[in-house]
């Protein structure tokens, strides 16, 4: 927003409205644990009561499953948040704990063992999106970069 980064990835819910905006992909909630941790089944309450690591980039508070939790009357145990998924990952290989990620991320992180699954709640998927300043929309050379990434998010041909 203030012109000093050519080009950020983020979360459609949180950009800000003066910047560009291009979807790149959207991607599903998971749940990684360990297996042995997982002890909810398909509960939601369960699953709720559970030890939940949150990952919170800027250690803001709220995230779409507490307020899907909250429009059925129920709150998740948090009990450690942290501004980084990959140390999130690193948290519930060791211990009891449950963190809720994007699958793409989950996938890529998570170490062989652990368990990846859907929440046992329906949560809207996160739109991954890229941001530039309005200045750059034009430059050839800006263009090319979106659309480099944008082919990476995708699946294509890319970095």
């Amino acid at each position: 927003a203030d012109d000093t980064a050519d080009l950020a990835l983020g979360v459609s819910y949180s950009a800000p409205e003066r910047l560009k905006m291009r979807t790149l992909c959207a991607d599903q909630f998971v749940c990684v644990a360990r297996p042995e941790s997982w002890r909810c089944g398909d509960d939601v309450a369960a699953w709720a009561d559970l030890p939940h690591a949150l990952v919170a980039p800027g250690l803001a508070v709220g995230s779409t499953v507490d307020r899907a939790l909250a429009e059925r009357g129920l709150r998740r145990r948090v009990v450690v948040t942290m501004p980084h998924f990959l140390a999130a990952i690193a948290v519930v290989e060791r211990s009891d704990l449950v963190v809720t990620l994007p699958e793409r991320l989950a996938r890529a992180l998570a170490p062989p063992g652990l368990l990846i699954r859907p929440p046992p709640i329906p949560l809207a998927p996160l739109e991954l999106v890229s941001l530039w300043h309005p200045r750059v929309h034009a430059d050839p050379s800006h263009r090319w970069l979106r659309e480099l990434v944008l082919r990476a998010a995708r699946g294509g041909d890319g970095f």
